[in-house]
């Protein structure tokens, strides 16, 4: 039978004998057999019958050398029926076909696009090491990587320079924001000298340009350029870190953002450290020279030496705050408000939601707000809530007012099974009770599946057994049906954050701490500091890029030019 007869009845719906369709899949030539795959994918994609279509168009997808062309089709159909692994794999797949035909930037891409696959295709905030992948960036990154030069030693009272490699820093609500600005407010100007290096162009600022905040504390925040490929851009930003000459680059979010991972490899300072706020293939590296953990369960699993300095930021003052109306979102005066709030992936247990639903069975005065999630984006079958309770479960957007909206709630109940973390603290700190889920430290650390509770809400009452809903059920109906209750474990859960999570300059005498052993054991304990002298190619092309971008063409030759004439001499 041909083929064309075998596809009309795969689209209307008719069985398919495999044996007619043996010769067509068993065709010698390579390209006509990539071609009957990719027929037989799109074919049973359009009916619907999309695993089906996942055999054929992996077939297609390898039998094409991994060819960019068929990457949509692949993530598609694969999307349809939730195989993020196989997304995973083929970004991957294609970022190494990408590096190898030395197409950096799109690299980078592909990579990124793997190491969020679960997030993007799942809705799952799962996160893994994959070495092969760390690996090529390093070695994309070798040929740009800065010579190291020694510098005479210095006073032991020299002051240590910390360039800290941003991310979101662009973003005045993100925790990034918060915790940067904590560090410009708190760092010790007599002992160490800072400077803050982004990831982003100027123009990803709100105004054009980096937040005023910093600015006015005295710091400077160099941006990445506007002009040249990805590649010239990180390299440019490489070449001002190491133009800054300093002992240790910080990073934030160093393989959530691998732009500020292939800056980590030009090794701009003689030490790199990351700073660990969740799972640590987000957030640090194994060849890093160390790290910093903001929470115990994060810290037993990142590779490598590891301080444990507890996250502490500046915390809303609930005299300051003021509370929003209710009725602004139809929220009667007399309810009692149970608030969740976090990123949408920290919604989609549906055991959790079944959890909530019952709570407002069984109390009527009970209301829900969800801050960060909307209804389609709730896990299947549960993207429209019951009838019954439609009424009383409201769902908001992350706004500037976040404080203020945290101020709606009479409980705050911990997102689950991922926990939250600053959303807690500031809860805590306005006054608000918080309900959450213990933590098992003995698992190996799954970002899916964890909580900072005992870190951050050591109060009994307050904590319930991982998973028993049961227990669950009673501690928040007690605060619902308790009002003096209520109000008790309000205050306990204001004055313990304060003492234990309210003091940013502890959490900054902390990192410097770390800062100073790490520098010091980098410079072989005598203060000699290693420093990255770029090449001219390196120190004037980017500064050429950068303020002569008509010329651009020109320049990237030259720059190319430059890169072949460097590899020769090092032969």
């Amino acid at each position: 039978m041909d083929l064309e007869t075998l596809l009309q009845q795969i689209a209307d719906g008719r069985p398919i004998d495999a044996d007619a369709l043996l010769p067509h899949l068993c065709r010698e030539d390579r390209d006509e057999r990539l071609q009957v795959n990719l027929r037989l994918a799109d074919a049973y994609s359009e009916t619907g019958a999309h695993e089906r279509a996942g055999v054929f168009v992996r077939r297609a997808w390898v039998l094409s050398g991994f060819s960019p062309d068929l990457i949509e089709r692949f993530v598609s159909i694969h999307a349809a029926y939730g195989d993020a692994a196989a997304i995973r794999e083929a970004y991957k797949r294609l970022g190494m076909r990408r590096s190898e035909e030395g197409d950096l930037d799109r690299a980078i891409e592909s990579f990124y696009a793997s190491i969020f696959a679960f997030g993007y295709h799942s809705r799952l905030d799962r996160y893994e090491y994959d070495f092969d992948i760390l690996d090529r960036i390093e070695r994309m990154a070798r040929p740009y990587r800065f010579r190291p030069r020694t510098r005479a030693a210095s006073a032991p009272d020299r002051k240590i320079r910390v360039a800290y490699l941003t991310h979101l820093l662009s973003n005045p609500t993100s925790v990034f924001y918060r915790i940067n600005l904590s560090l410009a407010e708190h760092h010790d100007p007599s002992r160490f000298e800072v400077t803050f290096f982004s990831t982003e162009p100027a123009s990803a600022y709100p105004d054009g340009k980096p937040p005023a905040r910093f600015d006015a504390l005295g710091y400077l925040v160099v941006t990445a350029p506007e002009a040249g490929s990805k590649t010239e851009r990180l390299v440019w930003l490489g070449t001002r870190i190491a133009a800054f000459r300093p002992d240790l680059l910080v990073t934030n979010a160093a393989l959530s953002d691998l732009d500020s991972y292939f800056v980590t490899c030009l090794r701009p300072a003689p030490a790199t450290l990351g700073l660990v706020y969740g799972p640590p293939p987000q957030f640090t590296a194994p060849g890093f020279d160390g790290s910093i953990a903001s929470a115990r369960h994060p810290l037993i699993d990142t590779p490598g030496p590891c301080a444990f300095v507890p996250v502490e930021v500046a915390l809303p003052d609930r005299d300051r705050v003021e509370p929003l109306p209710r009725r602004r979102f139809d929220l009667p005066d007399d309810a009692v408000i149970l608030l969740t709030g976090g990123r949408p992936v920290k919604f989609q247990d549906r055991s959790f939601w079944e959890a909530i639903f019952a709570l407002l069975r069984a109390r009527p005065a009970a209301w829900f707000v969800a801050v960060g999630v909307r209804p389609e984006q709730l896990p299947a079958p549960l993207d429209r809530i019951p009838a019954d309770l439609e009424a009383r479960v409201r769902f908001l957007d992350w706004q500037e007012e976040y404080p203020e909206i945290l101020t709606l709630a009479d409980v705050v109940i911990d997102t689950y099974p991922s926990g939250g973390g600053l959303v807690l603290m500031d809860a805590m700190a306005l006054g608000r009770p918080v309900v959450s889920f213990r933590n098992d430290y003995l698992r190996a650390f799954d970002q899916t599946d964890w909580s900072v509770a005992m870190e951050f809400v050591p109060i009994p009452e307050l904590i319930v057994p991982r998973g028993d809903f049961e227990a669950f059920h009673s501690a928040v109906t007690r605060l619902i049906d308790d009002e003096a209750h209520r109000r008790r474990m309000a205050e306990r859960c204001r004055e313990t954050i304060f003492q234990t999570r309210g003091q940013p300059q502890r959490m900054v005498r902390g990192y410097e701490e770390v800062y100073r052993r790490v520098a010091t054991a980098s410079a072989g304990g005598d203060r000699r500091v290693v420093v990255q002298r770029p090449g001219w190619r390196r120190r004037w092309v980017p500064w050429l890029i950068r303020w002569f971008p008509p010329s651009y063409p020109l320049l990237q030759w030259c720059w190319r030019f430059g890169a072949r004439v460097g590899r020769r001499s090092r032969r």
